[in-house]
């Protein structure tokens, strides 16, 4: 088994902030203002690690810890990517966990770190997983979409798109 190698914090400042602030390749933010490391916040609606920043005019921005990081020490983002984390999770900010990729790269991180708000997980869902597993094994039987949307008070299109899985398409048929 291979021993773990040490991190190795290297530091940098933010020079979009004027001097105001350095960030680490662990993701830690140090306030020149307070003397200090800032606590991070964890954004609950997408999972992402923040950090209120403040500009020369006195404005505060809410930023993305992983995407400030990969901005500093790799590169800035290209058009159509987003930070992505790595098998340590997202609460793990530091260069090595991190990347830029897809959206869909990023989807498939957060299924895999159980944080993806997909189906019950999302807070408006009126179906649950078991129902939209029936919905279709009804359907596979030949019930018709109009008989199934009078069923479960559904439009007779949102049973086609559950159907066709364009919607709730994370959900097997186990």
């Amino acid at each position: 088994m291979a021993i773990p190698r040490p991190r190795i914090e290297e530091w940098c400042q933010l020079t979009a902030y004027e001097e105001r602030y350095a960030i680490s390749s662990l993701g830690r933010i140090y306030s020149y203002q307070t003397d200090r490391v800032m606590r991070l916040q964890v954004n609950r609606l997408n999972d992402q690690v923040c950090v209120n920043l403040t500009d020369s005019f006195g404005n505060v921005r809410r930023r993305s810890v992983a995407q400030l990081v990969l901005e500093t020490f790799d590169k800035p983002c290209p058009p159509g990517m987003e930070a992505c984390h790595g098998p340590a999770g997202f609460l793990d900010n530091a260069i090595d966990n991190l990347s830029w990729d897809t959206p869909a790269k990023n989807q498939r991180d957060r299924d895999r770190d159980g944080t993806s708000n997909r189906g019950e997980r999302q807070g408006s869902h009126k179906r649950t997983e078991d129902e939209i597993r029936e919905i279709r094994r009804l359907a596979a039987q030949g019930w018709q979409k109009s008989v199934l949307a009078v069923k479960y008070d559904m439009s007779a299109t949102a049973i086609g798109n559950i159907v066709a899985r364009r919607t709730w398409s994370h959900v097997g048929d186990t």
